[in-house]
């Protein structure tokens, strides 16, 4: 891991979803087992939308079943992290926060469409479609807050595909809001509607 207690991340430059999944290069099953953390928040799917053509849906036919897409991916590596909630490999896991990622210029549509399936992933988690009981899976939408920018690549980008540091400080800003609301929920929040 990489920072300062309690703000560790798990990070690797590059990497796909499929990475940090069971078997992979960068499974998170040893930091998840070692660190113990009571909210992981996820921003990825970026390299692999940027290397890979769609289609980027749908997450899942039937709500449950990760498909085989980069979506798909992602709400298999969801599915996997709550091992860490519902007892299957611990119960240290109170919340998953999963991101809408930022914009990558010239790929706007193929943003849009992965970010739509971020939140019916969110979604189907939240409506216990997935795992049979509503999980505490929360949105975190820095794609919003980047695209309501009206000039997002010279202002919050450093590149067509990172954020400068003004973006990081945005992105930092949406992770608090989005943490600060699912630590202090009381009572399950209406479902996040499609966002697009």
């Amino acid at each position: 891991t990489v920072g300062a207690p309690p703000y560790e991340s798990y990070y690797f430059g590059g990497a796909r979803i499929d990475e940090f999944r069971a078997g992979g290069s960068h499974d998170v099953a040893a930091v998840m087992n070692t660190e113990q953390p009571d909210i992981v928040a996820l921003h990825t799917g970026t390299n692999d939308v940027n290397s890979q053509p769609g289609p980027y849906g749908p997450w899942s036919n039937d709500h449950s079943n990760p498909n085989s897409n980069a979506s798909g991916k992602l709400g298999a590596l969801v599915k996997y992290l709550l091992e860490w909630h519902n007892g299957g490999n611990g119960t240290a896991l109170d919340r998953v926060v999963l991101s809408r990622i930022i914009p990558i210029q010239g790929r706007e549509s193929d943003i849009a469409s992965f970010n739509r399936e971020v939140v019916k992933i969110v979604l189907d988690f939240r409506n216990g479609a997935v795992t049979g009981s509503p999980e505490p899976v929360y949105l975190a939408d820095h794609y919003r807050r980047f695209i309501s920018n009206p000039d997002v690549y010279g202002n919050l980008m450093s590149d067509n595909l990172h954020p400068n540091n003004a973006g990081y400080q945005e992105m930092e800003s949406v992770y608090f809001e989005t943490v600060n609301e699912a630590t202090n929920e009381v009572t399950s929040p209406d479902p996040v509607g499609d966002l697009a």
